[in-house]
């Protein structure tokens, strides 16, 4: 995709005067050198083996588009070392509050190696809110990759082309400012000059821990033009993939989480700077962003890393083939994994730059649901007679004993939702498989909106009609039960439920609007309100054609508790399959 005018429109501007500079002031020292009237023009000096390789295999990143400033998609490109510096208020700290204010790179040469020293951009990297975003957008710096040739003393007969990142914030499930990325590709060539004459062997991209490597050909790695590697960039994290998915990244550091780099997605060319070593950044041993507690303080420099010294022993301890790819567009499992590690992480974030307002914040949650469930009784539920009158929570207690009690009824007809989920899962897969919807899954990523535009209407047409087939199946199973002297099996109360399809559509558009409601700041209020009114549609649509009204009649009067219950087991039936995907996606 083409970057959008709207929002990388100075970039492309900023990459090309930053590429004529640089074009300009690594040829002007050698026409200088010369100083006669024969020698080379600075327009006509050839560039070196080391910047015709650079440039020949300059990646292009593929970034996540972000459709408005501090929405979701990715806000930062990577850049020079020098706009950092650039920012107002900027800041170099060292041991016992030494502090250099608004420092420049010579302050960060005079730094001796190893001193504890940290550069500290202004903002909380732990509660950002969009100060960085901000920031960034202000400098309107040109993206920019610092190539490198290296050498591993173990392996002298490969050469190593490198191309590390530099990013102001990382906005993952671990924040911090400053954030270092590389990729490299290893050839089978002693020097520049051999390698211009054949091709990579292997291409590795970073990932939190270790990396990822493919072939030149035949690998996953994708190219543009023939020779330029596609990085695909996790949102936020900034770790490296060969293509567009959701994938789950790992780090001993930054725990765990799901690094995301479906489309749509902008392609970014950065400008080239090559890396001589004499960088006096390059010794600064310091931390590129602010301290803070566990793993959010920012990260060490490039010359810090093993891959700096060691590229090739680097890629052969640490690399390995495949990333862990989590299932694609649709699946509640990665949909749960993904949103579970992020509420948790946040809420680590929260308790590090807050511990006081998130001790409060639980503890507050914590006495209310004692207050609540202190208000109503738990014990001495009995199922007989079926139809008592029960405090709320001997209504739950009651509930768990049904079903324990009577598993042979009520086991088949639940099953028959998890069965449903995977007949969506077969259909998506026949659909992008064997037909021309595939390209939307397989081409932009299963993240394309046409992607994920099928399958929830997947879901819609399979498995949410299911679902009402099985509530109004339950409360058949019950009233059949319920009646003296009779007997019901799963198979009675699945024909009763389909005798009365005016159940199953109220059921269905009833839970359709709640939901919907529910899943909106706005609408939450009428959702709540809705579901107290709206609790035993199903139950109610085996006795009356107007289940609707039937069930506003019947909650009249005690909606406070019946709603408490109703939102009491619709949370249950999200958080606990959550959790249990959760737990899937980590043992698997």
């Amino acid at each position: 995709m083409t970057v959008p005018a709207r929002r990388f429109g100075r970039v492309r501007h900023g990459t090309v005067a930053l590429s004529l500079a640089m074009t300009i002031a690594s040829a002007w020292p050698g026409a200088m050198a010369h100083g006669s009237a024969t020698s080379m023009p600075v327009w006509q000096a050839a560039p070196s083996p080391e910047d015709e390789l650079l440039a020949t295999y300059a990646p292009v990143l593929v970034v996540r588009d972000q459709p408005a400033d501090c929405e979701s998609g990715e806000p930062y490109l990577p850049m020079a070392v020098e706009d950092l510096f650039a920012v107002p208020g900027l800041a170099l700290r060292g041991p016992d509050g030494a502090t250099v204010g608004q420092p420049t790179l010579a302050d960060l040469a005079a730094i001796a190696p190893g001193a504890d020293w940290h550069i500290d951009v202004p903002g909380n990297a732990l509660d950002p809110e969009c100060s960085y975003e901000h920031l960034y957008d202000e400098l309107a710096a040109a993206p920019v990759s610092y190539g490198r040739i290296a050498s591993d003393p173990d392996h002298p007969d490969r050469l190593v082309v490198q191309y590390w990142f530099f990013y102001i914030y990382n906005d993952w499930n671990d924040r911090h400012e400053g954030d270092w990325e590389m990729i490299q590709l290893v050839f089978d060539a002693p020097d520049a000059s051999a390698a211009l004459d054949t091709e990579p062997a292997q291409v590795m991209y970073a990932q939190h821990e270790g990396g990822e490597l493919s072939d030149w050909d035949g690998g996953p790695l994708q190219r543009r033009d023939g020779t330029h590697p596609l990085v695909f960039v996790g949102e936020g994290s900034h770790a490296s993939y060969f293509s567009s998915e959701r994938w789950f990244g790992k780090s001993a550091q930054s725990g765990f989480g799901c690094d995301d780099t479906r489309a749509p997605g902008d392609e970014v060319s950065p400008a080239v700077v090559q890396l001589t070593g004499d960088e006096a950044w390059l010794d600064f041993t310091g931390r590129w962003g602010e301290q803070q507690p566990s793993f959010n303080n920012g990260p060490t420099g490039p010359s810090t890393k093993t891959q700096w010294a060691s590229p090739v022993t680097w890629l052969v301890e640490e690399g390995r083939i495949g990333a862990a790819e989590l299932p694609s567009e649709g699946s509640f499992a990665t949909s749960a994994f993904c949103a579970t590690v992020r509420v948790g992480s946040v809420a680590f974030l929260r308790f590090l730059d807050s511990p006081a307002r998130l001790l409060l914040a639980l503890a507050t949650i914590s006495l209310t649901v004692v207050l609540i469930a202190r208000r109503t009784r738990w014990r001495g539920a009995s199922l007989a007679p079926m139809m008592q009158h029960r405090r709320a929570g001997q209504h739950l207690g009651a509930a768990f004993m049904l079903v324990r009690t009577h598993a042979m009824l009520f086991g088949p007809i639940a099953l028959l939702l998890p069965v449903a989920g995977l007949l969506g899962v077969g259909l998506q897969w026949l659909l992008s498989e064997h037909t021309e919807l595939g390209d939307a899954f397989a081409v932009s990523g299963s993240g394309s909106t046409l992607g994920s535009t099928v399958a929830g209407l997947i879901g819609l047409v399979i498995v949410v009609p299911v679902a009402s087939v099985v509530y109004v199946a339950v409360a058949a199973g019950v009233r059949d039960l319920a009646s003296d002297g009779a007997t019901s099996s799963w198979r009675s109360a699945l024909r009763s439920a389909l005798r009365h399809p005016h159940g199953i559509a109220a059921e269905l558009l009833t839970r359709a609007i709640i939901n919907t409601l529910l899943f909106t700041v706005v609408g939450s209020p009428l959702g709540v309100w809705l579901l107290a009114r709206w609790c035993v549609v199903a139950a109610s649509s085996l006795e009356s054609k107007q289940p609707v009204r039937r069930s506003t009649s019947l909650t009249r009067g005690s909606r406070v508790r019946t709603g408490a219950l109703a939102g009491l087991v619709t949370t249950m039936s999200i958080v606990l399959p959550a959790l249990a995907a959760t737990l899937l996606l980590l043992l698997t």
